[in-house]
């Protein structure tokens, strides 16, 4: 029981760390460095992307025209929103909710 503790404490530690360290180098950099910038700018919209890429399940083991046609389907939407709002962080959020639609619908 007491692993379950420490486990819960170390997600919770790593959780606010990928929350905050981002605030504090963004307030104590020297912005005006371009590198700097253009990784803080994507580093909210990969951390979301990358949360949703780890929690996709594995693809079935034999091949479904169904399962294709959610996937593609749900990445035209993600293609449509970025080329709309020109946002990843709302694409991203827009391909969650189509994708799970799809998969509370059928």
């Amino acid at each position: 029981m007491e692993k379950i503790y420490l486990a819960i404490l170390i997600l919770g530690l790593g959780t606010y760390l990928i929350r905050v360290l981002p605030l504090i180098w963004g307030k104590n950099a020297n912005l005006s460095n371009s590198n700097l910038q253009s990784i803080l700018k994507y580093l909210g919209p990969c951390l979301i992307a990358s949360l949703l890429v780890s929690s996709i399940p594995a693809f079935p083991k034999h091949f479904s025209y169904f399962f294709t046609f959610k996937l593609f389907f749900s990445l035209g939407i993600i293609w449509a929103s970025n080329y709309f709002f020109k946002n990843v962080g709302i694409s991203v959020c827009i391909g969650v909710i189509c994708y799970a639609g799809f998969e509370s619908i059928f």
